[in-house]
């Protein structure tokens, strides 16, 4: 008769292993580690590559490093009107203007300062992410065992806000120096180039959801721990 008891025991450790918390434990885990890989590949390659006699023929979709011969950068620009003028007879629209449009410029790779600050944006970005990844796979850990009020948890989570904010600033800054550097250095007929300091707000909402629950799990852990003194 022990033998299904232990069977129950063992499905029960299963099911508990599959439980939501555990699945997202481990997908943030994942995450972690693919973060942590190209924080040191963008080392790696910042440190290594832009020395090497034969560069490697290839592209690079942002401004972060310097692989091969081209790379891409974030830019804003207006369109002149004089140069080009749109219009719409269809509707009775004799004139209309494109504004604030972005989109990427694909140019001749730039070694030195310009590669370097932008390496810079993306280690920080990285490093961001790591941190934020880490508390939140901690808390998620502590659900997994049933334990969710814990003076650690509303601490993490505070830090995981903090890694959001400094993240988005990050990136935004990071845009607004390709778009100002595209601005300083590159000209095109009938555009205008510009750059801009925009922080997403969906993210600081987000930050600002992540500070109030980390204000619950504190709340929480007060009540819990009250519960047990007066038990």
């Amino acid at each position: 008769m022990s033998l299904p008891i232990v069977d129950i025991k063992e499905a029960a450790v299963t099911t508990k292993g599959l439980t939501p918390a555990a699945v997202v434990s481990v997908i943030l885990g994942i995450a972690r580690g693919l973060v942590t890989l190209g924080l040191a590949l963008t080392v790696i390659f910042v440190t290594v590559v832009p020395f090497a006699k034969d560069r490697l023929d290839m592209e690079v979709d942002a401004s972060w490093f310097t692989l091969g011969t081209n790379m891409t950068i974030p830019v804003r620009f207006y369109v002149d009107d004089d140069a080009h003028h749109i219009n719409a007879p269809s509707i009775g629209v004799d004139r209309a203007e494109l504004q604030d449009v972005s989109g990427l410029l694909r140019f001749a790779a730039q070694p030195g300062s310009f590669m370097f600050t932008n390496a810079g944006f993306l280690i920080g970005l990285f490093l961001c992410a790591i941190w934020g990844l880490e508390q939140l796979h901690r808390v998620f850990g502590t659900l997994r065992n049933g334990q969710p009020f814990v003076h650690a948890n509303a601490r993490r989570l505070r830090h995981v806000a903090a890694a959001v904010i400094a993240g988005e600033v990050l990136g935004a800054l990071m845009t607004a120096y390709n778009q100002f550097y595209a601005k300083a250095h590159f000209t095109a007929t009938g555009l205008l180039f510009d750059w801009s300091f925009n922080v997403d707000f969906f993210a600081i909402v987000l930050a600002l959801i992540i500070l109030a629950i980390a204000e619950v799990f504190a709340a929480g852990t007060r009540l819990d721990e009250d519960q047990a003194l007066t038990i």
